[in-house]
């Protein structure tokens, strides 16, 4: 399905945040409707490359180092998050900021991930387990921050004993906050 590439590509080559929430809201939408969209998404790479004949690189602050000639949704998904997480103001924004969209940014990829099953595949020396283990640590219990984390929670939780193994010898803070984060789910459930 080439409509993954042409989504990453449009993702590639612009600077607005809301275009991006739409776009992967729709690869979501694609990934969780159709049983053999994973393989699709998982296999679908984009050019770096303007066009065919282009000499000039992509320059949107998510793309990765000029390098890389093609790259994965994984790769583009997980750069979109970093800078969501690493721009200003500090994530996940002020809450009342209706323009501020990063923290839907960042559950809409992660709920893409979720779709995916992306969990089931982690390991522990995947630069993606770091990003959730940063979302899942954030300081913040604001609506958007909590939102983000249940969704870095859910993917976490599709994980294998061999992650949750590193996470109890190699992060024991992540364990805490994962709990923590657990204790507020319930409190929420039961109030």
């Amino acid at each position: 399905c080439q409509c993954f590439v042409r989504f990453m590509d449009k993702i590639l080559h612009t600077d607005s945040i809301p275009l991006c929430v739409a776009l992967i809201r729709n690869i979501h939408n694609l990934v969780a409707s159709h049983a053999k969209a994973v393989k699709i998404l998982a296999d679908a790479r984009v050019s770096m490359k303007e066009d065919a004949d282009a000499t000039s690189q992509v320059k949107t602050a998510w793309a990765p180092p000029e390098t890389q000639q093609e790259i994965s949704f994984l790769v583009l998904s997980r750069n979109l998050l970093e800078y969501a997480m690493t721009t200003e103001p500090p994530f996940p924004g002020d809450s009342k900021d209706e323009n501020d969209l990063r923290s839907e940014l960042v559950e809409e990829i992660l709920r893409t991930y979720y779709a995916m099953r992306v969990g089931y595949g982690l390991e522990k020396e995947m630069p993606i387990l770091n990003t959730l283990c940063q979302l899942i640590k954030l300081e913040s219990v604001e609506k958007k921050a909590l939102d983000c984390k249940g969704s870095a929670l859910s993917v976490l939780m599709d994980s294998g004993s061999q992650v949750a193994q590193s996470l109890l010898d190699d992060n024991p803070d992540t364990i805490e906050a994962f709990l923590a984060l657990l204790h507020v789910q319930i409190g929420d459930t039961l109030v």
